[in-house]
């Protein structure tokens, strides 16, 4: 009995990765023909394990090769058992075709005289009977405006029996006042396949039929009604809707965004009126499969947890301390799971932080085997909640003690109070919906994913009942991790590109360790100094060419305007100017420190088109507060005593010169000190660029004093003041220093005499 529990494991990790596997194929974009004839094969094998057989076509004219046969094909046309597109007229060159599965239509005889819609259509059906009616069991025939959930389909159909003649869609009346009905073209049409037998044979008795009047005053128009004459008056089948919600008709107004429109659950067709339109319903439905298969990854863990317990739950910790104790369950019909859920006690406990988990009852065992999550070994490992009251978020992760809530979080707390009212609704069997939340606690767990406990009031409006629920929730992370294609390139050069005005002995500084660093090591990087002021240029000329003269390739130096005002923007954007879309560009300061390490995140980090990289530099403390009783380091290491993450900034930047240009560049109008890097990050949002922020050892900013000039605009001002205080020293150091000034010279803050006049006018402190 000792070694199953130790197996547990590695079963969880054969099932993880098997699931792994299906998750990352199954749901993979077709962007391409390759792709697209891959997820064929994946659709034929799940199309056979569910035994319906389901083969399709769609009639297209010649000119929406391109467009819609495209998009039929890439999203749910290659998830069939069989699919082919169909056109009429000539045959499409290979040029057009692509990797398109086209065929060419064939005229029917006896049909040379009625419209091309109608003809179309019976050539449809006999194609798809001379070539798949004995593979297939079903058969869907589509126009340019049906998007079709084929997983959906797929399971109502394999609740159907295919032996029988089944014409299943939208009915219509085949003409007014009459008893038999059509199925209409665009929701699609569903035959099954001795139906189609049953119709191919007797399309020279149909048209027969047309010609001689009964068809009708609509004879000869559409092909649904040419398809649905034969079946009514032919082989005498009328169309039936095969399920309640078949078609989805209103699409007009679908716009791709991150939360669904709609639900596609339940529904087997949809209206598609643009070609965008099977992309945005494409992505819908993958997005519920994921939602299924987050559902059956946690039902499986829920299982192995159970084994956990039953089998040996002290033998399993004591194999493995960080073995959890307790894994990740789920609740039917959703990927977030219900870790407990608590009625409101009668007498609040304190609120500062969440109550402990109910373990009490036997029928709240098996919801709360995966309620706790790794145990803390000590109090470094205990993972601390975030709580949102009103607007503000507070958490001891964050540096300013009172914050609104980002957008992200809103959006995440939102959707788990509305699955939290759905669960609560299906337990209850009631209609409440929410008068108010209190009490939300949030946290991220490596076990559980992101948890959140929170207190409902909810209320049951026909009857004015009105209900409080403690819910706790999770959002697991699954198993395996999907891959995002990276294409790096490591021979890159990287352009850094460094504004210079009035910056003394800190250029020289600078230039040595990047000498050092860089230029002589030849690393694929290039320097790009940017300078204003003829004294200025004169001087850096002199100090770049003291030890040898650098090719362009490797150093440039561009002279800004004679006499132009000096900005870090108009400085930085002169200096993008020399290069070229395509090149790499890390926009840097002359106070800047950097390895070759953080060199390589810089080329490698940004994608083109795509993602620029913003590393958070570490900024040193003044030595003198940090160190004012002890020695200087030479080379001070990251720690908390030396200096600390600079979060805030937005001026170091490593992206494409294109995207620099897409994003609008740096507003040239700001004057002064400080602005244009939010201003730019702001306009980098607006691109839609995605944004990689992370700290970087690598990076670091020397200690140099700060001039907060009078002439800067009040937001200015006041920014340049808080840079300059915050890099003064840690809190600690900081009052160790105050404490030296009240032993050594006996002065206290509150001896200190404070000028009236003082609180009005900044001082010019260096």
């Amino acid at each position: 009995m000792r070694l199953l529990p130790r197996r547990l494991p590695t079963l969880t990790f054969v099932i993880g990765a098997s699931l792994g596997c299906l998750l990352a194929r199954y749901l993979s974009p077709c962007s391409d023909g390759t792709a697209s004839q891959q997820s064929s094969v994946r659709a034929r094998a799940i199309v056979r394990k569910s035994g319906a057989r389901l083969c399709g076509a769609v009639v297209l004219p010649q000119r929406q090769l391109d467009t819609t046969a495209r998009a039929v094909w890439e999203t749910w046309g290659a998830e069939m058992a069989a699919f082919t597109i169909l056109v009429g007229g000539q045959s499409p060159s290979l040029e057009t075709l692509g990797r398109l599965p086209v065929t060419a239509l064939q005229e029917v005889p006896d049909f040379e005289s009625y419209s091309a819609s109608l003809r179309q259509t019976f050539a449809a059906l006999v194609y798809l009977h001379d070539n798949y009616v004995d593979r297939c069991d079903w058969f869907l025939l589509a126009d340019n405006r049906t998007f079709v959930n084929v997983r959906e389909l797929e399971g109502r159909l394999q609740d159907s029996d295919p032996r029988g003649v089944a014409y299943w869609g939208e009915p219509e009346e085949l003409v007014e006042g009459a008893s038999q009905h059509l199925c209409a073209g665009s929701p699609g049409v569903i035959m099954s396949a001795p139906a189609l037998k049953a119709v191919v044979p007797r399309l020279k008795d149909c048209a027969d039929q047309l010609a001689s009047g009964e068809g009708g005053p609509n004879r000869a128009q559409r092909g649904d009604w040419g398809l649905g004459f034969c079946f009514s008056r032919v082989i005498g089948v009328s169309c039936t809707i095969p399920f309640k919600h078949f078609h989805h008709h209103h699409q007009e107004d679908l716009q791709f965004t991150s939360k669904p429109q709609l639900k596609m659950e339940g529904v087997a067709t949809f209206l598609a009126m643009t070609t965008e339109s099977h992309y945005i319903l494409h992505h819908i439905a993958k997005q519920e499969q994921l939602e299924a298969l987050k559902e059956e990854v946690n039902g499986l863990e829920t299982d192995i947890a159970s084994l956990h317990a039953k089998l040996a739950p002290v033998e399993v910790t004591s194999a493995s301390p960080n073995t959890p104790h307790r894994l990740p369950s789920s609740t039917q019909g959703s990927s977030m799971q219900v870790m407990a859920t608590e009625e409101w006690p009668t007498s609040l406990q304190d609120e500062s932080r969440p109550p402990p988990l109910s373990e009490g009852s036997s029928a709240q065992v098996q919801q709360d085997v995966s309620a706790v999550a790794v145990l803390p070994q000590s109090k470094f490992d205990v993972n601390t909640w975030s709580v949102i009251v009103g607007a503000y978020i507070h958490s001891d992760q964050r540096t300013d003690p009172l914050l609104r809530v980002p957008n992200d979080v809103d959006y995440e707390v939102q959707q788990f109070i509305s699955k939290a009212i759905v669960m609560v609704n299906e337990e209850e069997r009631a209609s409440y919906k929410l008068r108010g939340v209190s009490n939300v606690f949030l946290r991220y767990s490596p076990v559980h994913g992101r948890q959140c406990i929170m207190d409902l009031t909810l209320v049951d409006e026909p009857t004015g009942k009105v209900l409080k629920k403690r819910m706790n929730l999770a959002s697991p992370i699954q198993s395996v991790p999907l891959r995002v294609h990276e294409d790096p390139n490591y021979k890159q050069v990287v352009n850094v590109v460094v504004p210079l005005n009035n910056v003394g002995e800190r250029f020289s500084a600078f230039f040595e360790d990047f000498q050092r660093e860089f230029l002589r090591r030849r690393v694929g990087v290039r320097l790009v100094l940017v300078v204003y002021g003829k004294g200025e240029y004169d001087r850096i000329q002199s100090i770049v060419t003291s030890s040898r003269q650098w090719p362009p390739s490797r150093l440039l130096i561009v002279q800004g305007k004679e006499g132009a005002e000096f900005t870090r923007g108009r400085a930085l954007h002169l200096g993008l100017s020399q290069l070229g879309d395509s090149d790499l560009v890390f926009l840097c300061d002359t106070d800047m420190v950097m390895t070759r390490e953080f060199m390589e995140r810089c080329r490698l980090n940004p994608v083109q088109g795509r993602r620029v990289y913003y590393p958070i530099f570490f900024s040193y403390y003044n030595m003198d507060y940090a160190y004012h009783r002890e020695a200087k380091p030479e080379r001070p290491v990251i720690s908390r005593r030396n200096g600390h993450w600079v979060s805030y900034s937005y001026g170091m930047v490593c992206l494409f010169k294109s995207d620099y240009t897409a994003a609008g560049g740096f507003n040239l109008s700001i004057t002064g000190w400080g602005g244009e890097d939010t201003d730019f990050f702001t306009r980098v949002l607006d691109a839609k660029l995605e944004v990689l922020k992370a700290p970087d050892p690598g990076l670091a900013h020397r200690w140099h004093p700060k001039h907060c000039s009078l002439s800067l605009t009040p937001s200015q001002y006041v920014d340049c003041l808080g840079t300059r205080n915050e890099v003064l020293a840690d809190k600690k150091q900081l009052a160790s220093y105050i404490m030296y000034l009240e032993e050594r010279l006996g002065v206290s803050p509150a001896s200190l005499e404070v000028n009236s006049s003082s609180q009005h006018e900044p001082s010019r402190v260096t």
